[in-house]
C-alpha cells in the first residue's frame, strides 16, 4: 500500500455555473490562488476562480522535476521576441519563458525559492506615490502568509511567521558545494545572511535559505491556498477555462462578466462587485488588451474598440541571468543530462551545442548564473492578433540599457572570483576555457570577451513584472492605481507581478503571493 503524498486532496473542477459571483479571479497562480482564498473566507461572498490549465501533477510534488516540467502541458511554452543584443546562443535570438498553465500557475514548476526582495524596493514603490506600500507596510503580510518551520528563523518574529497557508521549510538536502559556496564567501568577506531578514548581502545555505518546500516536497499556492479550503461552498474553481475577455460596459465603464470558454463551450458569467485580473504580468496584460484596456493606437491596429487609453504592455522587467559560466568539478550545468532537457529548456542552438557542450558532456559541471536583479532595460507586451488563443508578443529589449551589461559584467567577474577562493579550490574546481561561439574575434578573458558571452547566454530567470504598473493619479504611465484598482472602470484590479513600478531584486514568488492586499 502506497500513502498518499497529497493529504490535503484535489480541488474539485466546478462544471456548473452560477449565473452570478461577487467576485471572479482569472488566474489560479501564484497570486490568484491566494486572492481566491482570500476572498471566499467571508462565506456570504461568491467566488469563482478560473484558470486555463488543470490540476497540477503528481510529479509537481518532487522538486527535481522542475526542468522537466517546463515545456510539457502544464506550461504556456512562451518565448520571447528575438533579441539583438541577448539569447543570442538561443534558436532564433530568442529566450524561452516559462510560465506555468496549472492551478497552482508557476509555483508548480519554478524552483520554489522563498525571497522577499529587499526593503529599498518596497520603499521605493511607497516614494512613488504608493501610499501602503512600504517595507513596514508589506511586512505583516509576507509573515501572515509564512508558515517558516525551520526553527533558527522562525524565533525571529519580527521578519518571519509560523501558522500560515504557504510553508517555507529548507531543503532537506544540500551539496558539498553548499558548503564551498558559504566558506568562498567568508573569504570574499561576506556574511551568511537570512536573505529574508535584515540584511540582504551576503551568502546564504541551507539553513538560513528557504524555499517553498512542505516535508521535503514542493508546496504550490494551489497546496497551500486552494486545497485546505476546497469544501467551501462559496468557492468554485473551474479549470482548463480560457478566458476570452472582459466585459465592460462601454457607457458607464463598469466590468460585469467574463466570457470563457471551457472543453469547447463558450460562457458569460456576470460579476456583481469586481473581477480581479491575477493571470500574471504576460497574460493579464494581453487579456486587458483584448478586452479594450490598453495602448488605443495598438488596440486599433486590431480593430479592438478601445474603452480606456492606457500604457498596458509597458514597463517590462526581467531578472537576465548569464547560463554558461560553467566550471567543472560537480553539480549542474546546462550539459550534465547530456542535453535531452536542459539544453531545450534554454534553448540552445544545435551548432552551440554540439561545438561548446558536447565535448564536456561525460564531465562533473557546475554552473555559476549571476543576476541582474535591478535592470535598467524595458520591454512590451504586446498584441500578436485579437484571437485570445495567440501567444502574445514578448520583448524584454535585454541590455538596451548599456549599463545592464556593464553590471552584469561585474556580477560575472564577480562569479569567476569566487571559483578561485580556496573554498572552490580544494573540490577541484577549474573554469571551462573554451571559447564560446561567435566570441572568436575577441581576445579571450578580457571585458570585450565577456561581454560578448554574456549576449550570448543571457536567459530569463522566469521573472516578468510591471506590466500593469502600480502607481498614483498623477503617473502617466500607471494602469492601476495602489489599490490594485484599473483606473477608468469599475469594478476591476489587477493583483499578479505586473503591477510592480519597479522589479524587487529577488525571486517574485513570494511577493505574488504576500503582497497582493488580499
Amino acid at each position: 500500500m502506497f500513502e498518499s503524498s497529497n493529504p490535503e486532496g484535489l480541488v474539485t473542477d466546478t462544471q456548473v455555473f452560477l449565473n452570478e459571483y461577487d467576485f471572479i479571479v482569472i488566474g489560479a497562480g501564484s497570486a490568484g490562488a491566494v486572492v481566491a482564498s482570500r476572498l471566499s473566507e467571508i462565506s456570504d461572498w461568491k467566488v469563482l476562480l478560473l484558470e486555463a490549465g488543470g490540476e497540477e501533477p503528481l510529479a509537481a510534488d518532487v522538486p527535481g522535476t522542475a526542468a522537466v516540467l517546463q515545456r510539457s502541458k502544464v506550461d504556456w511554452t512562451y518565448r520571447t521576441e528575438p533579441q539583438t543584443d541577448a539569447c543570442l546562443a538561443f534558436k532564433d535570438n530568442r529566450c524561452n519563458w516559462p510560465r506555468g498553465k496549472v492551478i497552482g500557475g508557476t509555483s508548480v514548476l519554478n524552483y520554489m525559492m522563498y525571497v522577499r526582495g529587499n526593503k529599498r524596493d518596497y520603499d521605493q514603490w511607497a516614494e512613488l506615490g504608493n501610499e501602503g506600500w512600504s517595507y513596514d507596510e508589506v511586512l505583516p503580510y509576507f509573515i501572515k502568509s509564512e508558515d517558516n518551520r525551520n526553527p533558527y528563523l522562525a524565533a525571529n518574529r519580527k521578519y518571519h511567521g509560523t501558522g500560515g497557508y504557504l510553508t517555507v521549510q529548507e531543503p532537506p538536502f544540500k551539496t558539498p558545494l553548499v558548503t564551498a559556496f558559504i566558506e568562498g564567501g567568508v573569504e570574499m568577506g561576506f556574511d551568511n545572511v537570512d536573505c529574508n531578514g535584515a540584511q540582504q548581502i551576503g551568502t546564504t545555505d541551507g539553513t538560513l535559505h528557504s524555499g517553498t518546500i512542505r516535508r521535503g516536497t514542493r508546496c504550490s499556492t494551489a497546496k497551500a491556498f486552494l486545497r485546505p479550503v476546497r469544501s467551501r461552498n462559496n468557492l468554485h474553481i473551474s479549470m482548463h477555462s480560457h478566458v476570452h475577455k472582459l466585459i465592460i460596459s462601454p457607457s458607464t465603464k463598469q466590468a460585469t462578466a467574463v466570457r470563457f470558454e471551457k472543453r469547447g463551450k463558450v460562457y458569460e458569467v456576470k460579476v456583481n462587485k469586481e473581477i480581479v485580473v491575477s493571470a500574471g504580468a504576460i497574460n493579464s496584460p494581453q487579456l486587458l488588451m483584448l478586452s479594450g484596456i490598453g495602448p488605443a493606437a495598438h488596440l486599433n491596429s486590431f480593430g479592438i474598440p478601445v474603452i480606456v487609453d492606457l500604457p498596458v504592455g509597458d514597463n517590462l522587467q526581467d531578472h537576465p541571468e548569464t547560463v554558461d559560466a560553467a566550471l567543472t568539478s560537480l553539480a549542474g550545468s546546462a550539459a550534465s543530462d547530456s542535453g535531452p532537457v536542459l539544453r531545450d529548456n534554454f534553448g540552445f542552438r544545435e551548432d552551440v551545442w554540439n561545438e561548446y557542450f558536447a565535448p564536456i558532456v561525460n564531465t562533473d559541471t557546475l554552473q555559476i548564473a549571476p543576476w541582474l536583479i535591478r535592470p535598467l532595460s524595458r520591454g512590451t507586451i504586446r498584441l500578436a492578433s485579437s484571437d485570445p488563443y495567440a501567444a502574445p508578443l514578448m520583448d524584454p529589449k535585454y541590455y538596451s540599457d548599456p549599463k545592464d551589461l556593464d553590471t552584469m559584467l561585474e556580477a560575472l567577474k564577480f562569479s569567476l572570483a569566487l571559483s578561485k577562493t580556496t573554498a572552490f579550490q580544494k573540490l577541484g574546481i577549474k573554469v571551462y576555457d573554451k571559447i564560446f561561439p561567435g566570441c572568436e574575434s575577441h581576445v579571450p578573458w578580457t571585458n570585450d570577451y565577456w561581454r560578448c558571452l554574456i549576449r550570448y547566454t543571457t536567459a530569463s530567470a522566469y521573472h516578468p513584472s510591471g506590466t500593469c504598473k502600480m502607481g498614483p493619479s498623477t503617473d502617466a504611465t500607471a494602469v492601476v492605481d495602489p489599490q490594485l484598482k484599473v483606473y477608468g472602470i469599475k469594478g476591476l484590479r489587477v493583483a499578479d507581478c505586473s503591477i510592480m513600478p519597479y522589479l524587487v531584486a529577488g525571486n517574485t514568488n513570494a511577493p505574488a503571493v504576500s503582497t497582493n492586499f488580499f
